[in-house]
């Protein structure tokens, strides 16, 4: 336990713009797992890379290692990286992971998606042979433990699809017959479009980094441009949606002017890094919301529900937490106690067979059991010595008053063995 590390950034110590920096294209975040792999020193390792957060789960001996690889991969000093992130470990580590697949530390509290985007991670980390028996462990108890707890949440708003549709609704009285450009065609993308329907759009575009792969279902709804040439569609558009990864904005300041200046446009943004860059704010006729001020629209519905809720589900993972470790635990001392338990029995096995093999045994047999005797008490004398001073050093009373009440239960069994024989 004391080995299981997760180095966090997330929403609740720093803004968009910090997060950006640390975020990764899909190609950059494979090429970081391999090399995590290639240090060695790191034994298990998971990398959890979204809008909201930059964690590393890790089971290493330094944590130190995983902050010099990630300072040589984003260029960036020691002593900033340690100013950005939070390296909580053990009990404090377990608790975190447990209340992030939950949803609990999202930006949009009991947000569902993350569970899904810790799943892939996983999966991810699993096919390049990251993940052994430990966070094998952690991650299927915790994703059990998250089933249950959204059993428990029932917030008006907890995902980025709700809080856009509750924005759109808030800046068109009228919200009917829009036109829609849509930056992106991943999985939050689709789920918008599965929605907008009620909403009779008048015209959808979908931009893309790679239109000829856009599935037939977007292309027969949609009209499917490169992510190039959406500047032509600024002037007649109403509400833009965006999700996609980039490296750098895809809309400039110098691409604004295409905007038609009479009419109202409401952008939401929940790439990571932004798609627009901060000068579409100024504006007057664009109402801009990125990752955060959308999820800020949820904050402001679910605080005065989740208040209490978050109280009683954080006990709830407090005991979970508590289960969870005795099972590392035990698993733990299982690996390390069990190849110990081998040796003592074949050291008691050699002793053993080496008295009832001798050749003199059946001429002097008290001769060889006082050998014995005196060959397996002078060893647990000194195992059991071993164990106390262990025991002193970490002031640990509970283990030297559980060994001297397993000799005094053997101590008397064994004289109430020899009081019935002597009748």
């Amino acid at each position: 336990m004391k080995r299981l590390h997760c180095i966090s950034l997330s929403h609740k110590n720093y803004d968009i713009q910090v997060r950006s920096r640390f975020s990764m294209s899909p190609e950059q975040y494979s090429l970081a797992l391999h090399e995590l792999c290639e240090l060695g020193t790191v034994n298990e390792a998971c990398i959890l890379n979204t809008c909201n957060r930059f964690e590393i789960v890790c089971i290493v001996s330094d944590p130190g290692i995983v902050y010099s690889w990630l300072s040589l991969r984003t260029k960036t000093s020691l002593e900033e990286l340690l100013n950005y992130f939070v390296d909580l470990s053990g009990i404090d580590a377990l608790k975190h992971i447990m209340r992030v697949v939950a949803g609990l530390e999202a930006k949009i509290y009991g947000e569902k998606n993350i569970n899904g985007q810790v799943k892939q991670a996983f999966l991810e980390a699993k096919k390049n042979n990251l993940i052994g028996h430990t966070l094998e462990t952690i991650y299927a108890y915790s994703f059990q433990v998250s089933k249950a707890i959204q059993n428990h949440i029932a917030l008006p708003m907890s995902s980025i699809t709700q809080c856009f549709f509750h924005e759109l609704e808030a800046q068109y009285t009228d919200h009917y017959n829009k036109n829609y450009l849509f930056i992106g065609t991943g999985k939050l993308v689709k789920e918008v479009l599965t929605n907008l329907i009620p909403y009779q759009p008048n015209q959808i575009v979908v931009a893309s980094h790679n239109p000829e792969r856009v599935c037939d279902e977007l292309k027969q709804i949609a009209t499917v441009i490169h992510i190039d040439d959406i500047t032509p569609h600024l002037f007649n558009v109403d509400v833009i949606f965006s999700a996609t990864n980039t490296n750098q904005p895809i809309l400039k300041d110098r691409d604004y002017c295409e905007f038609n200046p009479n009419r109202k446009v409401y952008i939401a943004d929940a790439s990571l890094p932004r798609s627009f860059d901060s000068s579409i704010r100024q504006y007057p006729n664009v109402n801009y919301f990125d990752v955060d001020d959308l999820a800020s629209v949820s904050e402001e519905e679910n605080r005065s529900k989740y208040g209490d809720l978050d109280q009683y589900l954080d006990g709830l993972i407090n005991r979970e937490v508590i289960s969870l470790q005795q099972i590392l635990d035990k698993s733990y001392m299982s690996k390390i106690i069990e190849p110990q338990r081998e040796v003592l029995k074949n050291y008691l096995d050699n002793v053993i067979s080496q008295t009832l093999n001798d050749v003199d045994f059946k001429a002097n047999p008290e001769k060889h059991v006082k050998k014995l005797t005196k060959e397996l008490s002078g060893t647990m004398m000194h195992l059991c010595t071993i164990l106390l001073r262990h025991c002193c050093k970490d002031n640990d009373m509970k283990t030297i008053s559980d060994l001297r009440a397993l000799i005094e239960r053997h101590n008397n069994n064994y004289l109430l063995t020899k009081k019935v024989n002597d009748r």
